[in-house]
């Protein structure tokens, strides 16, 4: 990275990666003070000392409909980010999650040859198998969260670790030991995008009421 302090990006295009990057941002500073932090990102990165060169704090959309009503702004989005990586030349761009359109960004850097980390690996296990090849064959390091998520890339050469999931430090520093637990007392996870909360809660809501 040379002598001068490096200079890494961070891109997460979702309110939870926007927290995932935001605690990665803490402990690259914590590591290398002088770092500088850029990326695309929402509140918590920004507070996280992250410069936000693009606000993704309404790009966490889900379904046909809600993503081509924002697909000019989202093209744009990319275009300006391949753009400005070539001009600047970032020693590192971290992606977080965010396949559709991380993975083609992954695509980009790595044909102008900057060193690209993935951080929380797309569900390939799930679906699009067919995907492994192009992640290994762009990707300089894979950070997973699930355990058995290596063995998914084995024969790839692709340099995966196996960090942990992030979710589980974030419970253990909101637990709180005085509250007593109700079990009458149900909690309704629908997601963070908007369009989870809008098409998925009513129907949570109805089958929590059901049982």
């Amino acid at each position: 990275m040379g002598e001068s302090a490096p200079t890494i990006w961070i891109v997460a295009g979702e309110t939870s990666g926007d927290g995932y990057g935001a605690r990665l941002a803490h402990e690259m500073r914590a590591l290398c003070p002088d770092v500088c932090l850029k990326g695309m990102g929402g509140p918590a990165m920004r507070e996280a000392g992250v410069e936000i060169m693009v606000d993704s704090s309404e790009l966490g959309v889900m379904g046909l409909v809600e993503v081509f009503k924002i697909l000019r702004r989202i093209i744009g989005i990319f275009r300006g980010l391949v753009k400005r990586a070539s001009e600047e030349r970032p020693d590192t761009v971290v992606l977080i999650d965010y396949p559709g359109f991380n993975l083609r960004l992954a695509r980009k850097l790595h044909a102008l040859g900057i060193r690209v980390v993935y951080y929380v690996s797309p569900q390939v296990w799930a679906w699009k198998k067919g995907r492994i090849p192009k992640i290994a064959a762009t990707v300089d390091r894979l950070m997973v969260i699930f355990p058995f998520e290596p063995a998914v890339y084995e024969g790839t050469g692709l340099d995966v670790q196996f960090v942990g999931h992030p979710l589980l430090e974030i419970l253990a520093e909101e637990r709180d030991a005085t509250i007593t637990r109700d079990p009458n007392t149900m909690l309704l996870l629908p997601g963070s995008r908007r369009g989870e909360i809008d098409h998925l809660l009513p129907t949570i809501a109805a089958t929590a009421c059901l049982l």
